[in-house]
């Protein structure tokens, strides 16, 4: 498979040092926003860490990735769109598997452990203070 391969690695490092090499900055960058605010509201909930939640509650699962991508959505799409856009003008082909790799790579794990990181922080402060 092409994502798994070493000419997946050379088209990425291809694409990283062309033209838009500025989304590998932004489009994370949203998504920690995402993330962040995502965090804090699950911490004001009281809803465990987002990744663990996720991947263990088998009974909230579709609820909770429904939430994660009516947030980060609209950011996980631009990123698969403007990769494939790259692929297209940089490489002269689109991947869409290679483009979704990508949006996974750039939003949806940072995304992830963003909002998990936050909710845990958030949770022990609260914890901290209420302590005191």
């Amino acid at each position: 498979m092409y994502v798994f391969s070493q000419d997946f690695l050379n088209d990425l490092a291809t694409l990283i040092s062309g033209p838009g090499r500025f989304r590998f900055f932004v489009q994370p960058s949203m998504a920690l926003f995402l993330a962040i605010r995502d965090g804090l509201a699950d911490a004001r909930h009281g809803a465990p860490p987002y990744v663990i939640h996720a991947l263990f509650d088998s009974g909230d699962r579709v609820k909770s990735l429904k939430t994660a991508l009516h947030s980060a959505g609209k950011v996980f799409a631009l990123a698969i769109i403007l990769d494939a856009i790259l692929q297209a003008r940089v490489l002269g082909h689109i991947r869409p598997l290679a483009a979704v790799a990508v949006g996974c790579l750039l939003v949806g794990l940072p995304y992830m452990l963003a909002r998990g990181i936050t909710n845990r922080i958030q949770v022990r402060s609260a914890r901290r203070t209420e302590s005191t």
